[in-house]
């Protein structure tokens, strides 16, 4: 079952579970990818957070360059 989350709650679990820290605006960038699930409901995004927390990871290491 696909972990599938609002863009708050995403960076919320993002930030309790990696030492890197992020904020909406990257989840608003990353999920951008054609590789991630996301659907509009209403006023908020939901997103398969289980194909969104990699894309995350790659988008720190390029922009950050932090392993």
């Amino acid at each position: 079952m696909p972990r599938l989350r609002c863009i708050q709650t995403a960076v919320v679990e993002f930030n309790k579970s990696h030492k890197r820290q992020i904020d909406k605006h990257v989840v608003e960038k990353c999920m951008q990818s054609d590789k991630v699930f996301k659907y509009n409901h209403g006023n908020r995004w939901i997103i398969n957070y289980d194909e969104l927390e990699p894309i995350i990871d790659d988008f720190l290491d390029k922009k950050v360059g932090i392993n």
